[in-house]
């Protein structure tokens, strides 16, 4: 890709956007193995959180993905979707926050409440490299934009 394609200026921020992205499958593998690996009962009054949590990072990686998609086709839809995810970042920060508050003042084991503590960390993180490279997106836009 450095080497032909694209022109000189791109190359650099199209291979930081995949470099950004690729972290998002990444962090999404680490929370999955952090599961099966560490074994983790979630208690019932969790779950339906942790499920709404993983949801919303199901919709903001879409959202990454169509503004990627978009990227060279359309900036204005490319912008949008980059938007929502900074919007599904948002409410994934406040229900990891909210679930983090919820665990620690239950009654579970301290070592059961860290290990939940940090799946729902390692979920919520999902949607932070998904902002990453949201900015990757905001940042070429801009720079074709001028």
């Amino acid at each position: 890709m450095y080497s032909k394609s694209l022109f000189p200026e791109s190359r650099g921020d199209i291979m930081g956007l995949l470099e950004a992205m690729d972290k998002v499958p990444n962090q999404t593998e680490a929370a999955v193995r952090m599961l099966l690996t560490h074994h983790i009962e979630i208690p019932a009054a969790y779950r339906a959180g942790i499920i709404r949590l993983t949801e919303i990072c199901h919709r903001c990686v879409e959202a990454l993905l169509e503004g990627a998609g978009k990227l060279f086709s359309d900036f204005t839809s490319a912008t949008a979707a980059v938007g929502k995810v900074d919007e599904l970042e948002s409410e994934a920060d406040h229900l990891e926050a909210s679930l983090v508050e919820g665990i620690f003042a239950g009654e579970m084991p301290g070592f059961d409440k860290i290990l939940l503590r940090d799946l729902v960390r390692n979920i919520s993180a999902i949607t932070d490299r998904a902002e990453n490279a949201g900015d990757r997106i905001r940042i070429i836009v801009a720079k074709r934009r001028v």
